[in-house]
């Protein structure tokens, strides 16, 4: 017998609330491996869940995953990593999380713990004045296609000493934006896609390796890092214009 979607839907916010109760960092694993086989074997009896059980799936995840975030932060990157491992099988093991970590340890090494950064302050800056306060050389890219133009740029302050800094360019009523963070021990950024709607490929930007995506509706997003920054480039741009601004960029 399936589940339909309100059921199965029911199943995971009892489960979950569950979770967020008695979920404790020195217990997760154990506690994650029994629900993991709870949730494979409902996968044998459905393998596809409706995009609208699955939206209000994730919607449920995202608030209670901000509150655990708010509450229990050590918790929450451990419950997170479930998180992501139950979406894995509910939605057909098509929605993947690729994830690039810098950090000072090698290889096989455990998530970095997580750390209370405060509060994530954006303001609108020139480019004078964001080298006058990021405490890093500023990556810019050396080639722009004709007519592209720079449009705006935000600083934000994600932590002591840790900055992001946003760049958008417009080009033929199109946006490409460019991030670049700096880094403080151990810091990742990943990108979440459907694989159904998605194509990846790893590549290579100047010597590093990057992972270059494009959905099925025409947008690329680009992930690498350089210098001890974590960058990322997004916009429908063709590929060829798109990675050729990405190489420039020192």
């Amino acid at each position: 017998m399936s589940l339909d979607d309100e059921q199965l839907e029911s199943m995971i916010r009892q489960r979950l609330e569950k979770e967020m109760r008695q979920i404790q960092v020195p217990s997760v694993d154990q506690a994650w491996s029994k629900f993991k086989d709870f949730a494979v074997k409902q996968q044998n009896r459905r393998r596809r869940v409706a995009a609208k059980a699955a939206v209000a799936s994730v919607m449920l995840i995202v608030a209670l995953s901000t509150s655990l975030t708010l509450f229990r932060p050590v918790q929450a990157y451990a419950f997170g990593e479930g998180i992501m491992q139950i979406l894995n099988h509910l939605v057909g093991a098509t929605t993947k999380d690729k994830t690039e970590t810098i950090g000072n340890g090698a290889g096989n090494a455990g998530p970095p713990v997580v750390k209370n950064l405060g509060s994530d302050v954006e303001r609108q800056v020139t480019l004078d004045e964001a080298r006058k306060l990021v405490p890093f050389e500023i990556a810019e890219p050396a080639y722009l296609p004709v007519g592209m133009a720079p449009a705006k740029i935000s600083l934000t302050n994600i932590g002591k000493g840790v900055y992001k800094l946003r760049m958008e360019y417009v080009f033929r009523g199109k946006t490409l934006i460019f991030s670049q963070q700096n880094t403080s021990a151990g810091v990742s950024q990943g990108l979440l896609y459907d694989t159904d709607d998605t194509k990846t490929e790893n590549i290579r930007v100047n010597g590093t390796q990057a992972s270059f995506s494009t959905d099925k509706s025409g947008v690329n997003v680009l992930t690498w890092h350089l210098r001890g920054l974590l960058l990322k480039m997004t916009g429908e741009l063709p590929k060829d214009t798109f990675l050729a601004i990405a190489k420039s960029i020192q």
